[in-house]
């Protein structure tokens, strides 16, 4: 600063120098506690939400900001690449979903394309061979060692085996699809020509196809359902004492089913169909269905096979519908058009409305009616967000349809989001055009309002809580301020006043008046 002070002094003659010079010591003075939003903004003791030291540059192009609560770091180059971590998880992305980086405590793994290497982690040994790393191209080749250090591989589909994939335990094939074996914790299947011939068994169950004559699946505590000539004959048999029965379908002429007291045909199945509760032993009839045709037509009252489910149901399908269950309703209008869903139970309530495209929300509340949560998106205007922890976030634009995904925020997010606005606890800030124009306010260092390059202001509000309890007034929070700040057209005009209720005006960025 006294460099550019010297070179205004020297080039007053020269007014091309000069009036650069004037530039590079506004942009010295005012860029120090303002920045020069969009293209470079600093800010420090934020007190936002896994944020409180940001520095920004381009607009939303760089972000490299902080928590020291947390332990949270984001550095971003969007679209280009970004890495996040916290205490317990990394993330690495290049040109996300191109390339991705992930590392938990759990596990490590990275993917490009469809090509990905990882491994699973113990906290005792991350070294030792258990930690099962493997490494795959999808679907074409894969190998790895298991968590018993074995090694496998494979290559599709002439020959190999898969571990701990699509949630089996291994996957072991020749020559697919001649022949298939899988594990699935105590379940083993085998197959030939799948999926003409195929046999699965564990202690729970056991199911055998043989496409198109013969195939049953069998739980012996539970039920029984076997086909014949697929599709067109099938019979199933249900052992519970709460909705032990039977049931047959010649497809797709008629077929019936009877469960306890209930009792249900179809006919051009799964077109027309008749339910009826059987009379119980006081000769009651409580319960009755039909539906004609599916899925325009249907009505259900009391004739669900489980009681515990649905209790009524009309769809004049796709104009209005509604169903209520134990546990939840739901209805629509104009489907798919607009629909809302309410489920309730011992955790809480959560209700979703959708006016789709353009609106859908969720309303969660505890069991005691607590709201811990509300979310409403206007898309692709606007989104809100506010939960039981104190945290608020308003975002204009809001073009991403799906929610909590933070390799979207972190890449994405912040080129198409034109406003922010965001609460933690007592903190605040709202934000337009990445910090062209900006408010906020942190208890801890005060309130600001910026306006590049025409207006900033500064509330040092550190002594406000000791001015309150000795009685002084304040008017919104500036009375009692320790210092005022404004700056006009990046300082070239500035004020200072104090909570003494002294004054200064500083002219050029050099010439002070003390009032």
């Amino acid at each position: 600063m006294f460099y550019c002070a010297r070179m205004l002094k020297k080039s007053l003659r020269k007014p091309a120098i000069a009036s650069f010079a004037l530039f590079l010591f506004s942009f010295s003075s005012f860029s120090s506690e303002a920045g020069l939003p969009p293209l470079f903004d600093y800010e420090e003791d934020i007190g936002l939400k896994g944020k409180d030291t940001e520095l920004r540059m381009l607009a939303p192009i760089c972000e490299f900001s902080s928590d020291e609560t947390s332990s949270h770091n984001l550095n971003a180059i969007r679209p280009l690449l970004s890495w996040e971590g916290d205490k317990s998880s990394y993330a690495f992305d290049v040109l996300w979903p191109l390339f991705a980086y992930r590392e938990n405590n759990f596990e490590k793994y990275w993917r490009f394309i469809l090509l990905y290497s990882g491994q699973k982690k113990f906290e005792d040994d991350p070294g030792k061979p258990g930690d099962s790393p493997h490494t795959g191209f999808i679907p074409l080749f894969f190998y790895g060692d298991d968590t018993n250090g074995d090694f496998y591989w494979s290559v599709f589909p002439v020959y190999g085996e898969v571990r701990d994939f699509l949630s089996y335990d291994s996957i072991y094939f020749i020559l697919f699809p001649v022949y298939l074996k899988t594990k699935k914790g105590n379940a083993e299947g085998e197959s030939y020509l799948w999926p003409i011939l195929n046999w699965d068994e564990s202690p729970k169950y056991k199911k055998f196809r043989f496409i198109p004559f013969y195939a049953y699946h069998e739980r012996p505590d539970s039920f029984r359902r076997a086909s014949y000539l697929w599709p067109f004959y099938h019979t199933a048999e249900y052992y519970s004492a709460k909705n032990g029965g039977s049931g047959w379908l010649l497809w797709p002429l008629v077929g019936k089913n009877k469960f306890q007291r209930l009792e249900s045909w179809s006919f051009l199945w799964p077109f027309f169909s008749t339910h009826k509760r059987l009379p119980d032993e006081k000769g009651e009839d409580d319960g009755f269905g039909f539906t004609a045709p599916w899925p325009v037509l249907q009505y259900k009252r009391n004739v669900d096979r489980d009681e515990d489910n649905e209790e009524w149901k009309f769809y004049l399908w796709p104009i209005y519908g509604r169903s209520e269950r134990k546990d939840s309703e739901y209805q629509f209008i104009m489907w798919p058009f607009g629909s809302s869903l309410h489920t309730f139970g011992d955790q809480g309530n959560v209700e979703w409305a959708w006016a789709l495209p353009l609106y859908w929300s969720k309303h969660g509340a505890d069991k005691n009616g607590k709201i811990s949560e509300v979310y409403r998106h206007f898309w692709p205007f606007a989104s809100y967000l506010s939960k039981a922890d104190d945290f608020s976030e308003i975002r204009v634009l809001d073009i991403w349809i799906q929610r909590n995904m933070p390799a979207v925020d972190r890449n994405w997010t912040p080129l198409w989001t034109l406003f922010d606005y965001q609460r933690n606890g007592e903190a605040f800030r709202y934000d337009f055009l990445w910090g062209w124009i900006k408010y906020s306010d942190n208890r801890k260092e005060g309130e600001s309002f910026s306006v590049f390059p025409f207006y900033n202001c500064e509330y040092d509000m550190r002594n406000v809580g000791s001015a309150v309890a000795e009685g002084e007034e304040k008017n919104a929070g500036v009375a009692a301020a320790d210092t005022v700040v404004r700056d006009y057209f990046m300082g070239f005009v500035q004020t200072t006043n104090k909570g003494d209720s002294s004054s200064s005006l500083r002219l050029f960025w050099l010439v002070d008046f003390d009032f």
